[in-house]
């Protein structure tokens, strides 16, 4: 392989060790968080378990907010179901979510 490309997944490779970080430290998520929400949203488990995989299978099922309003969300997307994925990823003491003064388009988000 050339330089350039072990350049490049080296560079991959920190990047993704920064967002694990950043997932455990500040969000303080674990595997079963995210697990758990993953159940709750009724997204597929990825076929290696780990913390990118789960936020990337959270982040391809509710990451665009324009397409959570389409009417073939209206199953997936419910205010029930999102309250409690939210309920999930809060038990670790994060806070999530808006207050009622918030624009709706930041709640979207």
């Amino acid at each position: 392989r050339d330089e350039a490309a072990v350049m490049e997944e080296e560079e991959n490779n920190k990047i993704g060790e920064a967002m694990v970080t950043f997932v455990r430290k500040e969000l303080k998520w674990t595997h079963r968080e995210l697990h758990d929400a993953l159940l709750v949203a009724g997204v597929a488990e990825p076929s290696v378990p780990s913390i990118l995989n789960y936020v990337a299978a959270l982040h391809a099922q509710y990451g665009d907010a324009d397409a959570g309003f389409l009417p073939q969300s209206l199953r997936s997307h419910t205010k029930d179901k999102l309250q409690r994925i939210l309920r999930i990823l809060g038990r670790t003491g994060l806070k999530l979510g808006g207050t009622i003064s918030d624009k709706k388009g930041v709640l979207a988000e």
